[in-house]
């Protein structure tokens, strides 16, 4: 992959969404840390990790309905959006879900998704961002 054929802007856009990626993945980590040691019965701590473990799975769980809010910001924006577009959009409409370094990751997870069973549309185009845009609005 050569560095020449990404913008400056789309270099860092793909930084941060990797640097989400390996966030997301030391969450899971902390997670499957903290059900091995519930599950091996270390008593001493089996409360305070059943709680940080409670903690992730809250966090993870209320980010798990992407692709209503996906869906959402594409029918009010009317046109298609790119990934980051999306997101900034997901954070005005749902001013309660807080803002966190692994939404974009999960974000590009179910935009990916998605488009693979039609439900978004992935538009590409040469030097460029890919937008997305629900099937409806095609139609």
């Amino acid at each position: 992959m050569s560095n020449a054929i990404y913008s400056e802007e789309q270099k860092q856009l793909m930084i941060t969404s990797l640097q989400a990626t390996i966030d997301d993945c030391k969450k899971k980590i902390a997670m499957a840390q903290a059900t091995i040691k519930l599950l091996t019965g270390n008593e001493s701590s089996q409360q305070n990790d059943f709680s940080k473990f409670r903690a992730i799975k809250k966090t993870r769980e209320g980010s798990s309905d992407w692709f209503s809010k996906i869906k959402h910001v594409l029918e009010i924006s009317g046109k298609p959006l790119t990934s980051r577009e999306i997101l900034d959009m997901i954070y005005e409409e749902f001013p309660d879900f807080e803002k966190d370094s692994t939404h974009m990751g999960s974000l590009s997870s179910a935009l990916r998704s998605k488009s693979k069973t039609n439900e978004i549309i992935r538009e590409k185009t040469d030097g460029e961002f890919a937008r997305f845009s629900l099937m409806d609005d095609l139609l």
